[in-house]
């Protein structure tokens, strides 16, 4: 019998640089940092609790969501797990692409929740159909996401604050490089278990969700 707690199930097809430990948890740095998402929800939720619009209350749900599969996956270094994390980062992206498509047509309410659940959901069983580690489909979403919002640029009638939409792109670049670096092991210490590449992939996510917060809430109260 496999002496560790996770030994028995199937492996995840994506490895990071930090060496995977005989243990309920077996990843520490990677699964740690994901307390950053718990904190970003909550921020977003105390941002909300004025306007108390649910459509905004959806970003601080997925930031808990996507905590709670990118501990799950880190955690146990299980394919299983690693479903639950990249299908959790489909909310992130969905949710990207439903808030910009909502400004350029009339999406209510229902529709929105409808279209994000679809595009996160399809998402998911693609990404168990093709067996495959999912990251593709995450960044042709941003790519989508991308897209429509430089279509609502060129249309608005108005010049909104991009302030915190910079600041995603400045955190989303930050976390791409430190994942990418990570990911391909050009600036790795496997024995590192305190701070590592994917680990501030977590931290600057994090940062972005809420940075998206901030944009897109000027729109609902307007």
């Amino acid at each position: 019998m496999d002496p560790c707690p996770w030994g028995g199930f199937q492996g995840a097809t994506a490895s990071f640089c930090e060496t995977r430990l005989c243990g309920w948890v077996v990843e520490p740095a990677n699964t740690w940092s994901n307390i950053s998402y718990f904190i970003a929800a909550l921020f977003v939720f105390l941002g909300n609790r004025h306007d108390k619009r649910p459509e905004l209350s959806l970003i601080g749900v997925t930031a808990f969501l996507v905590g709670l599969g990118s501990t799950l996956f880190h955690a146990s270094g299980t394919r299983f797990g690693e479903i639950i994390d990249v299908s959790a980062m489909y909310l992130i992206s969905g949710l990207f692409i439903v808030f910009a498509a909502r400004r350029i047509w009339p999406i209510g309410k229902t529709q929105l929740f409808i279209l994000y659940f679809l595009i996160a959901g399809l998402s998911s069983l693609t990404l168990v159909l093709t067996r495959s580690n999912g990251i593709w489909l995450f960044v042709l979403h941003l790519a989508v996401a991308t897209g429509l919002e430089i279509i609502y640029f060129k249309r608005s009638p108005i010049t909104p604050d991009y302030r915190f939409l910079r600041l995603l792109l400045y955190g989303i670049s930050v976390a791409y490089v430190a994942w990418l670096l990570d990911f391909r092991k050009i600036v790795c210490d496997p024995d590192n278990h305190i701070l590592g590449g994917h680990a501030v992939w977590h931290l600057s996510n994090a940062t972005c969700l809420w940075s998206y917060f901030k944009y897109v809430q000027q729109f609902s109260k307007s």
